[in-house]
């Protein structure tokens, strides 16, 4: 207002009388996806205009058809997309806007800096992509079963939203008697993803990108790698949604109760510490155990070589994102576990019937497959046949042709050997990298 010289009664901040704490209404009940949003100033009325405006899908030959046909849908008042048009005034959208910030309060803690360290090969960089070296490992369950029985009938309280996501994402703990938090605990973190919280995507335009990441984690079970942290899809607090079991630090700051044997810091069988599994090398050609993926610029002239370790549990990663069409392996996608484990988490824009297959991963393109990993594939590629268990699961999370198109995939793999290469018609690297 101050920067048109309007002069209507807007406070600078929302007067203590409008203060709104009461918990929101549930369940929300879904009258249409908004596609568009317009925030306007009515001069004469002196009130703030919101509008929201219903997504919908328009066929047209080209970009010409398209705009006129978007053009006139938006002059048919009588027939054009339905409209929420709401009209507060000026005290009133503060206190809205304050509300609004409060309950999407964000919860995440400061990802841990990571310190530079020379090493053979090239001088070491900071890196935003390197993965935390503190983590929480999932929780232990009798017989070794992952807690997806509990993530999926447990009692799912919201605790805040990660802000950072390009989707809706909840940072939840779910409880359930008998189970280690339950009955007056904190309950087992968890990440809940709700459908009516995602972002159309023009090039995945059927099912959700939730029930793409449970298919990840069938398809991750029926290979056994156990590479996806256990997901499940249910019902929660804004319907349908995948929920996840949380890996790492908990984003409240609090931490899991120490369970007999688990270890405080990063190991493994003697492969790198989860710190370093990417890097950046400015000079020179990576050392041994690190495969090169692409150069980067780093500023001003400088360049640098994008490296990732040669790692076995990468390894069985990039298998897993080649069969799944992964379109997305970012560098912030890969979490540790103390005692060394590697999970792979947002799987929502995978199993496209087209080749997508965008990561991180290409130190090991055009190599021939370890034999550890072909025997599990011939494995889920029977596994995959119509009328088993799983292609039946399948079927529920995916379309008959994304189905198809993972057999035919899975296939492949077997019938080369090989690690894919990158294709010419789909940008290689994910875009941000991290």
């Amino acid at each position: 207002m101050r920067r048109t010289g309007g002069s209507a009664p807007v406070p600078a901040v929302a007067p203590a009388e409008t203060a709104d704490n009461a918990p929101l209404a549930t369940p929300v009940e879904e009258e249409f996806r908004v596609g568009t949003m317009a925030l306007a100033w009515d001069g004469e009325d002196e009130c703030v205009v919101v509008e929201a405006q219903a997504l919908v899908e328009i066929e047209a030959d080209s970009d010409e058809d398209l705009a006129e046909a978007e053009e006139r849908l938006l002059r048919d008042d009588e027939n054009g997309p339905p409209v929420l048009r709401v009209r507060i005034s000026g005290t009133m959208a503060r206190a809205f806007a304050k509300r609004a910030m409060e309950v999407v309060k964000v919860l995440v803690a400061a990802v841990p800096a990571v310190q530079s360290a020379a090493r053979p090969g090239g001088t070491r960089m900071s890196a935003p992509e390197r993965i935390p070296p503190r983590a929480v490992r999932p929780k232990a369950h009798p017989g070794g079963a992952p807690p997806t029985e509990l993530l999926a009938r447990g009692e799912l309280t919201v605790r805040g939203r990660l802000r950072d996501a390009s989707n809706a994402v909840l940072y939840c703990t779910v409880a359930g008697a008998g189970e280690e938090g339950g009955d007056g605990g904190d309950g087992v973190p968890c990440v809940y993803k709700p459908v009516r919280g995602e972002r159309p995507l023009w090039d995945f335009p059927d099912g959700s990108l939730a029930r793409r990441e449970v298919a990840a984690y069938e398809v991750s079970e029926a290979l056994g790698w156990h590479l996806v942290p256990p997901t499940v899809l249910r019902d929660g607090p804004y319907g349908e949604g995948m929920c996840q079991l949380w890996i790492g630090p908990r984003p409240d700051g609090t931490r899991e109760p120490e369970r007999p044997g688990e270890r405080e810091e990063p190991g493994g069988d003697g492969g790198p510490a989860a710190a370093e599994l990417l890097a950046l090398v400015e000079e020179g050609e990576p050392g041994p155990g690190w495969k090169p993926v692409v150069p980067v610029g780093v500023g001003g002239d400088r360049t640098a070589l994008l490296v990732h370790a040669d790692d076995a549990r990468l390894r069985r990663l990039a298998v897993l994102d080649a069969v799944i069409n992964n379109a997305d392996r970012k560098g912030g996608h890969l979490l540790t576990t103390p005692d060394g484990e590697l999970y792979g988490i947002d799987h929502g824009v995978t199993f496209h019937t087209d080749d997508k297959l965008r990561t991180l991963l290409w130190g090991w393109a055009g190599e021939p497959l370890p034999e550890e990993t072909l025997e599990p594939l011939r494995g889920l590629s029977a596994a995959l046949a119509d009328g088993g268990p799983l292609a039946t699961r399948l079927a529920e999370l995916i379309t008959p042709a994304e189905l198809d198109a993972l057999r035919k995939r899975t296939d492949a793999l077997i019938g080369t050997g090989r690690h894919p290469l990158p294709g010419g018609d789909w940008p290689a690297i994910p875009w941000p990298p991290v």
